[in-house]
């Protein structure tokens, strides 16, 4: 409080309170009227220092004064509260003393109680203001980190935009020279196709449809909360989209049979499991949407979709580094040091073939 007080009104307490302890001595050498006087007078004391406390903690308790706010307004007020009531048991002991309501060893048993819990009070607001305290400084530093973090990300978006305007038209230039792609064209692709049976324009079509479904193409879909048929059929509508079937000549049953497999195949471990699997699918669907039609074909779509479905298939739950480094028998069987994602590829090819989807 003091940190915060006006000087005068400090100075003023401090000299009430070396009163009050004069007071309190000299009651103790006398009896009678005068003792009595001197209790009332010291009583009069105490209500002063009840009433500068009550002031200076309104004042402390004002943010928009200057000076350092050891605690908060909640904390202040506790304190106020809980010195407010211990003090005033003890000239209630006193009191009751003086009147001979009780006893000298009731009296002074009462103040030892008084003055301990008083203590304990006091600790218990300072422990829980200090938790309070931290807790609102770690949620202080992480939204100052977050918005750091969405400023970079912000700027690093309009570079990348900024160079990716600048550099479109060399790209459209490079493509058309070497694979002969034509220049993207603005508007709707629909109005400038010539045949509507061509196959591009069909599958245009479906991806419109793909698109069009805010179920599977928004950015939010969750497949953690769909059961394992309602992830086949999530996976099926995926696949039937951008034509796996008609670009590998497959038939959509063998594709079914193939997609129900993978999916049991998959481990149940948190992280790669089949939830994971239809996420990251969705995921590669929704971007595969935003390549311009002539720049990928329809097969490229559909092993585009099928590594990513595969990717983590029969993962062994342990990090590579680990697998070697113990010399587990799924690493002796790889080449290399990447042996979850050899094994997963290989798995999921074991898989293509045994559904004749490479045939």
């Amino acid at each position: 409080l003091v940190c915060r007080g006006n000087p005068r009104k400090v100075n003023e307490l401090m000299a009430v309170d070396c009163l009050l302890l004069l007071l309190g001595w000299l009651g103790t050498l006398t009896t009678g009227i005068i003792s009595w006087m001197l209790f009332s007078l010291a009583t009069v004391c105490l209500l002063k220092t009840y009433h500068s406390i009550w002031i200076m903690t309104h004042r402390a308790i004002k943010l928009d004064r200057r000076g350092v706010v050891p605690l908060n307004a909640r904390a202040i007020s506790l304190v106020c509260w809980e010195v407010l009531l211990s003090w005033t048991l003890f000239p209630l002991a006193e009191g009751l003393k003086q009147a001979d309501l009780l006893d000298f060893e009731t009296s002074e048993a009462f103040v030892c109680v008084a003055d301990y819990a008083s203590k304990v009070g006091l600790a218990l607001i300072m422990v829980s203001v200090n938790f309070e305290q931290l807790q609102n400084l770690r949620v202080t530093r992480l939204e100052a980190s977050i918005t750091s973090m969405s400023t970079v990300v912000e700027k690093q978006q309009h570079y990348h935009q900024d160079l990716l305007d600048r550099t479109q038209g060399a790209v459209q230039a490079f493509l058309t020279a070497t694979f002969g792609i034509p220049p993207t064209v603005k508007g709707d692709p629909m109005k400038n196709s010539k045949d509507i049976s061509d196959p591009a324009f069909l599958r245009f079509v479906s991806l419109q449809k793909f698109e069009a479904n805010t179920a599977l193409s928004a950015w939010d879909f969750d497949a953690f909360n769909l059961s394992m048929s309602k992830m086949q059929q999530a996976t099926m509508s995926i696949l039937t989209a951008f034509d796996v079937g008609e670009s590998l000549d497959v038939e959509l049953s063998k594709i079914e049979a193939f997609v129900k497999e993978v999916l049991e195949q998959y481990s149940t471990l948190p992280y790669h499991c089949a939830q994971r699997a239809v996420n990251v699918l969705q995921s590669t669907a929704c971007l595969a949407i935003q390549m311009h039609p002539d720049a990928v074909s329809a097969l490229d779509h559909a092993a585009l979709l099928l590594a990513a479905f595969v990717h983590a298939v029969d993962h062994s739950g342990v990090s590579n580094t680990q697998l070697v480094t113990t010399r587990a028998p799924l690493a002796q069987q790889e080449l290399l040091e990447t042996v979850n994602e050899q094994h997963s590829a290989r798995v999921g090819l074991k898989l293509m073939y045994h559904h004749g989807l490479l045939d």
